[in-house]
């Protein structure tokens, strides 16, 4: 697997959740929650100096389904095949437990994500519409339901 040179890669399997990220921990916790047995793989992509550069989190399903929970890399660091690796390397651990299953959920207006997913066989199968109460959101519950009280 090629290497951007200055940067290695780390894998941790993050179960208990490694209190250094502790910005995650909610959402590993609730990973590791749905996720078959606790299994939730963490890939940490370092510059030279060891700083924590991107990461991906994936966890297996009590369906024995993959998903990959969460992909980042940052900004300074993007377009040099970092967040390929760390794709590749969450559907290699879920190819290893035999998961005929992958997801993952991608924001419609991230097309960068969506272009990257699909170079790895993803597609498409459903999309969520959400519209936001803006009675509620703009006035405030509390302002809505003294209103209605009335």
């Amino acid at each position: 697997m090629a290497q951007t040179p200055g940067l290695s890669l780390q894998t941790r399997y993050a179960h208990p959740v490694d209190p250094k990220h502790a910005l995650f921990d909610d959402r590993k916790k609730n990973m590791l929650e749905n996720a078959a047995n606790g299994e939730l793989l963490e890939i940490v992509e370092c510059d030279k100096h060891s700083e924590p550069i991107g990461f991906c989190c994936s966890s297996i399903n009590h369906s024995n389904e993959g998903e990959i929970n969460s992909l980042y890399v940052d900004k300074d660091f993007r377009s040099r095949g970092i967040g390929r690796r760390l794709v590749q390397r969450s559907l290699d651990w879920m190819d290893l437990r035999t998961i005929t299953v992958r997801r993952v959920m991608v924001l419609a207006a991230n097309e960068n994500a969506m272009r990257l997913y699909e170079g790895f066989g993803f597609q498409a199968r459903q999309i969520e519409l959400i519209t936001r109460n803006e009675k509620i959101h703009d006035k405030g519950l509390h302002t809505l339901l003294a209103q209605d009280s009335r």
